[in-house]
């Protein structure tokens, strides 16, 4: 019951549902893509679905009705293992499209796997094992979803996905040149499922060459990945404004870890969004999730409102303490601000000898809006 689309305004955007029902699958982020795996008894984990640091994008619905056309049968390419060389980038685009237009293409026995596959520049290649394929040139925007377009509406079938398809087109057709993350995810919750339920929902900005996702229908925790970005100990470190889609899931991390309303949080980011402050947050993410982060903000509610701006909001998870991320998110933010002409910077804390290891200095004691101690305050010059 899944559901791929693929948008070409703005940007070369490509959104994907994974539907599946009693199988065991993982989503694992490496230097090279985002791979769906789904552990075969006879083969163990196979990477089937997912985004490549070349841009390709890799679904692979169940088509339905099933078609027996599509069960091997002599020679020809098996869509497994055409899927599987595109996004482990072994074959280009443009290689899979001339296997499946010149050679029979078949899925495995009884199942009829479809081909949903997309390049970094917004081509499309639709496979029906069987039946043929459709190859889109960088299309306004194209829906594939489980029923068969060489079949149309001539058969139905509960999953078919008729239904879902029509949504996606509709959002779609009316969707204007701004299009960005939020709107594709927009589409996959329209089209997500719970009988057969989505385990997966992926959006790849082809643009920028980062891939966003969540599981199980938990639109408030979209992971992201930027292909290659990452260290050699796996952490990467980015800011809000390069990666916009992480608001929310931002702020709702801060305000966990803070108790500080998330509002409290969206508003400041948003701020730094529309470019109504040169202030910025810091992430640091670690298999696509936030394990680090703070920001800079005008005043960290304390009374000293001439010491400002203030680094504020200074966590990171338990696990992954005492390997150096705090620090590099510190110097992070005071080499970015410093590049936009804003300095000192200014943070306030009850810690003491930490801050030192990274160049902040002990300025005076300030009382904090409402506390009835006062808080050491530290300034970077």
């Amino acid at each position: 019951m899944c559901t791929s689309i693929a948008v070409n305004r703005r940007k070369t955007l490509i959104g994907w549902n994974l539907d599946i029902l009693d199988m065991e699958y993982r989503v694992r982020p490496t230097p090279e893509g985002v791979y769906i795996e789904i552990n075969d008894a006879r083969e163990g984990w196979l990477p089937l679905f997912g985004a490549n640091a070349r841009g390709d994008f890799v679904g692979m619905p169940t088509c339905w009705p099933f078609d027996g056309r599509s069960d091997p049968d002599g020679e020809g390419e098996n869509l497994l293992l055409l899927d599987i060389d595109l996004l482990l980038g072994k074959k280009a685009l443009e290689e899979i499209r001339a296997a499946a237009q010149t050679r029979k293409v078949f899925s495995v026995p009884g199942v009829t796997f479809m081909g949903a596959l997309s390049d970094g520049a917004g081509n499309v290649l639709h496979i029906v094992p069987g039946q043929g394929c459709r190859y889109y040139e960088k299309p306004d925007h194209a829906v594939l979803t489980n029923f068969s377009p060489f079949k149309g509406e001539a058969e139905t079938h509960p999953w078919m996905g008729l239904d879902r398809y029509r949504t996606a087109e509709s959002m779609l057709s009316a969707a204007g040149e701004d299009f960005d993350v939020p709107d594709c995810f927009a589409v996959l919750r329209a089209t997500a499922q719970e009988v057969c339920p989505t385990v997966v929902s992926m959006v790849l900005d082809a643009t920028e060459k980062t891939v966003y996702w969540c599981e199980n229908r938990d639109w408030e925790a979209v992971r992201s990945w930027r292909p290659g970005t990452a260290g050699a100990d796996g952490y990467e470190f980015v800011t809000l404004r390069e990666r916009p889609a992480l608001r929310e899931t931002a702020a709702a991390w801060f305000h966990s870890r803070w108790h500080v309303p998330a509002e409290a949080y969206l508003a400041c980011m948003d701020a730094c969004l529309t470019g109504e402050t040169p202030y910025n947050w810091y992430l640091c993410l670690y298999g696509g999730g936030i394990v680090g982060g703070l920001g800079v903000i005008e005043n960290d509610f304390h009374e000293r409102k001439d010491l400002s701006p203030n680094v504020c909001a200074v966590y990171t998870e338990e696990a992954h303490r005492r390997r150096g991320v705090a620090g590099r998110l510190l110097d992070m933010a005071v080499e970015d601000m410093r590049a936009r002409g804003v300095s000192p910077l200014y943070l306030l804390t009850d810690h003491t000898g930490f801050y030192e290891r990274y160049g902040w200095e002990f300025l005076c004691m300030v009382r904090g809006d409402g506390e009835p101690e006062p808080a050491r305050m530290y300034i970077h010059r």
